[in-house]
């Protein structure tokens, strides 16, 4: 199970925030968060386990309405060790 799930600027270390999902499909998924996103803006999507693991996954904001975003993903999966 996905114990949480953050978004970064792609090659950027620094997290920008973690978020609430409030849908996931095999396209993206909707998140709802407070930090700013713009159309189109690149960003990783990590999905954290126990155990120190993730997934992360190359996605774009595919649209946003106020504090809810669409992320399309846009790559294949790689897996990370904490």
């Amino acid at each position: 199970s996905v114990s949480s799930l953050r978004t970064r600027a792609p090659g950027e270390e620094t997290e920008f925030s973690a978020i609430s999902v409030a849908d996931i499909s095999a396209g993206g998924v909707k998140i709802v968060g407070t930090n700013p996103q713009n159309l189109g803006d690149a960003v990783v999507i990590s999905f954290e386990r126990a155990g120190n693991e993730a997934v992360e996954f190359a996605a774009r904001v595919a649209w946003s309405r106020d504090i809810e975003y669409g992320i399309m993903f846009a790559g294949a999966a790689t897996n990370v060790s904490g």
